[in-house]
């Protein structure tokens, strides 16, 4: 078909090559020839190191017994309120938990937010690599989570999650079905940035409304009290991360995520009445910076640093008021709930991998915490009335009287440190080893400073390796948990004074009593002979290959936990012991036999198949 004379625009393209466009004028007579240079398009260099080669791998942290959720699982994984998190926590060994719980690590990280929308995850991961001594906490105790890196295309995902109470079966102690109603939007955009192919972005957001109704069901002196109570909740999560290549050879990230919530009337339900509900709000903000480096093909380091300003509240709805408990009946007054806390933080990562001959080193440091905590904790102090009974309350008389009293206020730096090497030598193609040592340290704990080991190995009988043992021992040391420690603070006897009378009068506690200052203070303390808690954990499996594809894992593994945390009131006597008046119990501890050690040992074995 002849071309008409006039102005065009030529197009070319070409995989692996950018497109280019040309304008070129059409004449009458016969055009010349035109050349056309496509440049290649952006190179990525990527470093792809596997032993996987359709057969049982004998690297030592590339274990089969991990929990792996691609992102196509989780697009096929029923979650209720896309909480990705409380979905994989089954997974979890119960008896590898610290005293803070299930430990959350966010490409590296440790944090207490994934901080992403869910369709910004790229991958879940538990007890990956549960030898290593890069981690300080165990993996099967451990949820690893890893967003979507930004595009060089134009890609986005938008999810909507809609459920109404029309579907719901109505509770039994409530007058009428609670019109509940749940809306969640969350989604992602990335794709690259300006012309140069060097910058890319990556977008997610979240916003959850649910209209929740809490159901009381409370015996009162006027008589039953049923109702539906509004219990709102919402979440705005937003983060922007942003990619630059500068060069080949060096990388560079920044992230900001943005969080914000709150909850109304929490607290609301059953035998507690409206009265007693508490607002709730917060919001957090977090800074990430990622460099990574490749030296060469053999050194590769990576780091990472990590702000956040968490700022939470929560006050009663119907402040001043003392609260009001009656055993079996309900709950009423205020909820006497003023808490203002924050929390401003860095983390820092380090690590260093340097192949070498047999040896595959990993070195760095991990700077988990450091930052400060404030509190300013004013719960309790109009004070709570206890009551046996619902006829004792419409007689007005209580058995207890408990209120706090003194200086609310606390603040206190924290640190956790944590230095690690990790060397994976390879001896035999069917025979590997893995040797590390970890040392920990934690501000304001009274055993600080402590050292661990860990080591594994990688056998595989058989040439054609569709058989590998697999083996290893470790040693993990527990934190003492935030709440612990502002605990020993905030009641020290002297700050914070927790006020208690026996049958005191009613409505004015003091009518009758002696004066807050005579009252003996509760005192939180650590214990003077403390330890750090820590758990011993090893097993032996073995993983079979039946086909291309398809594996099966017997694993054997033991987990001891030694010095494990506890709380203990030292001036109650055991239940053979002769009960005390309150005040003698505060002043002269009991001494009866058989107290207790102030250590506790747990041991748990487990088959996994």
């Amino acid at each position: 078909m002849p071309v008409v004379p006039g102005r065009h625009e030529i197009d070319a393209r070409r995989e692996s090559f950018r497109p280019v466009s040309v304008r070129v004028v059409v004449r009458d007579r016969d055009p010349a020839p035109l050349k056309m240079i496509l440049p290649i398009a952006e190179l990525r260099e990527m470093a792809v190191a596997s032993d996987q080669t359709g057969q049982v791998s004998t690297n030592p942290g590339e274990n089969l017994d991990v929990v792996s959720i691609d992102r196509n699982t989780l697009n096929d994984l029923s979650m209720l309120d896309q909480d990705i998190v409380g979905s994989v926590s089954c997974f979890l060994d119960s008896s590898a938990l610290g005293s803070g719980g299930a430990t959350l690590v966010v490409n590296g990280l440790e944090t207490s937010r994934i901080g992403v929308s869910p369709s910004g995850i790229q991958e879940v991961k538990i007890n990956h690599n549960p030898h290593s001594a890069e981690f300080s906490r165990p993996g099967r105790g451990r949820i690893e989570i890893v967003t979507k890196a930004n595009a060089d295309a134009y890609h986005g995902t938008f999810n909507f999650l809609f459920r109404d109470y029309h579907l719901d079966a109505r509770n039994a102690f409530a007058v009428e079905r609670p019109p509940e109603q749940r809306r969640i939007f969350e989604g992602d955009f990335t794709g690259p940035l300006g012309r140069n192919g060097k910058t890319s972005f990556l977008i997610t957001a979240n916003h959850e409304d649910q209209e929740l109704q809490a159901v009381v069901f409370a015996s009162t002196p006027t008589g039953l009290y049923r109702a539906n109570v509004a219990t709102p909740e919402g979440q705005t999560e937003f983060s922007l991360g942003l990619n630059y290549q500068i060069g080949k050879k060096h990388t560079v990230s920044i992230r900001y995520e943005f969080g914000r919530d709150f909850k109304k009337n929490v607290g609301v339900g059953e035998f507690n009445l409206p009265e007693v509900g508490v607002n709730e709000r917060g919001r957090e903000d977090h800074l990430f910076f990622t460099q990574r480096t490749v030296f060469s093909a053999k050194l590769v380091n990576e780091l990472s640093l990590h702000a956040a300003f968490e700022d939470n509240r929560s006050e009663s709805v119907n402040p001043g008021v003392r609260k009001v408990i009656v055993q079996d009946a309900f709950t009423g007054g205020g909820a006497q709930v003023n808490l203002h806390s924050t929390r401003d933080h860095l983390q820092l990562n380090d690590a260093v991998t340097w192949l070498r001959g047999k040896h595959s080193i990993k070195t760095g440091v991990n700077v988990s915490d450091v930052g400060r905590r404030g509190a300013g904790d004013r719960t309790n102090f109009d004070g709570t009335y206890s009551f046996s009974t619902l006829e004792n309350y419409t007689r007005t008389n209580p058995f207890l009287f408990q209120s706090n009293s003194g200086d609310p206020h606390i603040a206190f730096g924290q640190m956790v440190f944590g230095a690690f090497v990790q060397d994976d030598i390879r001896l035999r193609p069917n025979l590997s080893l893995g040797v590390g040592l970890r040392y920990d340290l934690q501000k304001h704990a009274p055993d600080g400073n402590n050292l661990s080991s860990r080591a594994s190995f990688a056998f595989s009988p058989d040439r054609k390796r569709i058989i590998v043992i697999r083996g290893g021992a470790r040693l993990f040391y527990d934190r003492a948990p935030d709440g612990a420690i502002g605990d020993s603070i905030r009641f020290d006897g002297v700050r914070l004074r927790q006020n208690l009378i026996n049958n005191p009068a009613y409505p004015d506690p003091w009518q009758s009593q002696a004066i807050p200052q005579e009252i003996p203070p509760s005192v939180v303390r650590f214990a003077g002979d403390l330890r750090s808690p820590y758990s011993f954990q090893y097993g032996i499996g073995v993983e079979r290959q039946l086909r291309k594809g398809t594996t099966i894992t017997v694993n054997y593994v033991e987990i001891r936990g030694v010095k494990l945390f506890r709380s203990r009131d030292i001036n109650a006597p055991l239940p053979a012991c002769r009960a005390t008046a309150y005040r003698d119990r505060v002043r002269q501890p009991s001494t009866c036999a058989g107290q207790g050690s102030s250590s506790l040992r747990r041991k748990r074995r487990t088959l996994r198949l």
